[in-house]
């Protein structure tokens, strides 16, 4: 239930999350489970301060801190000290924040934690920075800095560097302010590089305050080239180093015993799964719990084998921290654009969305809307597409404000948190658009060595007779239920003239995987089945496929990314939601786009929200009408399309002025990631 609400919490629905955390310390009251009540207090305290609700948030870690001083946990209570300082901070309590960083240097020096001094005395540093004593605030966080480097740890040093940034910011010495934050980005610029997909998310997440207090500094010191430096910089590296791998992890093989740990792994998990399920139904609270205990060791043993495996590949591969190339200049990102195209970098400073936008011609920086104004509309968009007055607020606040000129035609994004679920085509549908992860990754992907394939491999109405077992995280609703069959992906593929089936039975994971292994470039993989979205752990995201001897049903993203080679102009995941996942400060949107990127596909359709079969049938046919025309009788060459961006905007125009499906939740769900052209 506790990983329920943190899915809650991850989705935005941080009341939902709140009412399931409370609920769960009231009934685990009784058992004094100090562990489980301390969790749930901590995501109570998480979803209050995203609620806004502060001294509600400051009550609850203070409790967190005190309990975890006298149980002696020095990280958790150094964590929670961090939440504590913080929070006075936005309430004003400068004083106390001081005194509580103040106790945090005490317990540190007796203890002799020179790691939890650092940060203590950092936190110290910020306190005295807010309570205006910033020449105490600068030699305190100095002498810190001064620590950090003889302890030699990337993410320390980060952290310090960050808060020299922070105190220069308030000094109004925005140049030192951008070198700090500079030398930070630097130094962890490769930290965690080396990790899989997930794991490098969060480990670098660490940095982004050097990127926020950056951007903040080049925001208002007016550098347009500093700015786009600290949007563009760590979220372009992560791609590339993954792109510049892809190859080299294609040739690396998996471990026969690694691979047969996985599978036992994930195995265990399912039947865990479902013995917990038992018991819950039973209502049997020892054994329920008891068996919950069970499930999340085997969880613990399934992601230790993936773990594995992918560092065993990655290691094959020589894939070292470092190496993967250098991030786009600002005259590159320009030069990517032609006559009628126009480039945007959005990021932002912790208070406000900025944005950089790109011509052939000219290049300008932006500040634009305050944060939480603009999520806050993201959200209420992605629950009813056709709110009109959050489509208005994020139309005026993230996009006219661009003043995009006239004989632009096509905007290409490289969105910044949630920036990534906003339907561009519903603020303009007489643009075409298309998503990058950054100006780097459309670099790279340009330059890769890509020839026009022939033929359409269609997957589509797996078979979904028998219940699938598997449940690879205790974070996903989905999983152990079953699937609908899916009658009309199968009209899809043969509307969009397909060249190549896999469907019912043959629409496993086995069969996909043993047709994309076989030599030949496709011209489109399309694949027509369900989805299901991990937005705790993205990597874990699936397509759900038809379930054989070999093969759970599930195609998880780690796999897609890791084991699979795919050579195809495009892929299309025509099922719910395959555009989401979880957003990562330094990596930008995890996912299965992301997945089908790295593992080789150039270009990715994908959905925000569940959408209708019947529209979404007839927007694919015209799709592949537009973009990839039949030959005409009597020829055998086929004749040049339209580009996949241009057709995605016409085909979605051409489902628009359906009467029955003219609202947006019939035709804008679908964007476009990778190469517009």
């Amino acid at each position: 239930e506790l990983a329920m609400a943190h899915v809650q919490f991850s989705l935005g629905a941080n009341e939902a999350a709140l009412a399931s955390a409370n609920r769960i310390r009231a009934r685990l009251a009784r058992y004094r489970n100090v562990g489980l009540i301390l969790g749930a207090r901590r995501l109570a305290g998480k979803c209050l301060w995203q609620l806004g609700r502060h001294a509600e948030a400051l009550v609850e870690f203070q409790a967190i801190a005190g309990e975890n001083e006298r149980a002696g946990k020095t990280g958790a209570l150094f964590d929670a000290l961090e939440n504590v300082v913080e929070l006075q901070l936005i309430l004003g309590h400068y004083e106390d924040a001081i005194k509580v960083a103040t106790h945090g240097i005490g317990l540190a020096r007796v203890q002799r934690h020179r790691v939890d001094e650092v940060r203590a005395r950092t936190l110290f540093g910020r306190a005295l920075l807010w309570n205006k004593e910033r020449e105490r605030a600068l030699e305190e966080i100095q002498f810190a800095a001064e620590i950090a480097v003889e302890l030699d740890s990337i993410p320390l040093r980060a952290r310090v560097l960050a808060a020299l940034a922070e105190v220069h910011y308030f000094r109004g010495e925005y140049k030192t302010a951008i070198a700090r934050a500079r030398e930070g980005l630097e130094l962890g610029s490769t930290y965690g590089l080396d990790l899989s997909e997930s794991a490098r998310g969060h480990a670098r997440d660490r940095l982004n305050r050097c990127t926020q207090w950056g951007t903040a500094a080049a925001v208002r010191g007016r550098s347009g080239a500093d700015l786009y430096h600290f949007v563009e910089r760590m979220r372009a590296q992560s791609v590339v180093a993954s792109l510049g791998g892809r190859d080299r992890l294609r040739n690396a093989s998996i471990p026969p015993k690694l691979s047969a740990a996985q599978d036992e792994a994930r195995a265990a998990a399912a039947m865990a799964y479902e013995r917990w399920e038992v018991m819950r139904r039973r209502g049997d609270r020892a054994k329920s719990r008891a068996a919950r205990e069970l499930y999340e060791a085997a969880l613990a043993r399934e992601r230790d084998a993936v773990s594995a495996i992918q560092q065993s590949v990655r290691s094959q591969a020589g894939l070292e921290a470092g190496g993967y190339g250098e991030t786009a200049t600002a005259a590159e990102a320009m030069e990517l654009c032609g006559p009628e195209d126009a480039f945007v970098l959005y990021g932002h400073d912790g208070w406000d969305f900025v944005a950089a936008l790109f011509t052939r011609k000219e290049g300008k920086t932006l500040l634009l809307g305050k944060l939480p104004v603009i999520e806050k509309a993201i959200e209420k968009l992605s629950a009813d597409p056709g709110d009109k007055a959050a489509a208005e607020v994020l139309r005026s606040e993230i996009y006219a404000p661009l003043k995009i000129p006239a004989h632009i035609k096509r905007v290409i994004i490289s969105p910044a948190r949630t920036l990534a679920y906003v339907p561009f085509a519903v603020l303009d549908p007489a643009r075409e658009f298309a998503m990058v992860p950054s100006a780097t990754a459309w670099l790279a992907l340009r330059q890769a060595k890509t020839h026009v394939g022939g033929k359409v491999l269609a997957l589509a109405d797996p078979e979904y007779g028998t219940r699938v077992q598997a449940a690879p995280t205790i974070a996903s609703a989905h999983r152990g239920r079953d699937f609908a069959p899916l009658p009309a992906s199968r009209k899809e593929a043969v509307g969009i003239r397909g060249d190549a089936f896999l469907l019912g039975a043959e629409a496993s994971e086995t069969r996909l995987r043993a047709v994309l292994a076989s030599k030949g470039h496709w011209r489109s993989v399309h694949l027509a089945c369900h989805g299901v979205v991990d937005d705790l752990i993205p990597t874990q995201s699936a397509l759900v496929l038809a379930r054989d001897e070999h093969n759970d049903g599930f195609l998880h993203a780690d796999e897609i990314h890791d084991q699979i080679q795919i050579s195809t102009d495009l892929v299309v995941l025509s099922a719910c939601e395959t555009g989401r996942g979880r957003v990562h400060a330094g990596e930008g949107l995890l996912g299965l786009s992301r997945a089908f990127m790295l593992a080789g596909a150039p270009r990715i359709l994908c959905s925000l929200w569940k959408v209708d079969d019947e529209a979404t049938s007839a927007l694919m046919v015209k799709f592949y009408e537009l973009w990839n025309p039949p030959a005409k009788p009597g020829q055998t060459k086929r004749p040049r399309g339209l580009s996949p961006a241009r057709a995605l905007q016409r085909a979605q125009e051409h489902v628009r002025n359906q009467p029955k499906w003219a609202a947006p939740r019939y035709w804008a769900a679908w964007v476009l990631w990778g190469l517009p052209d």
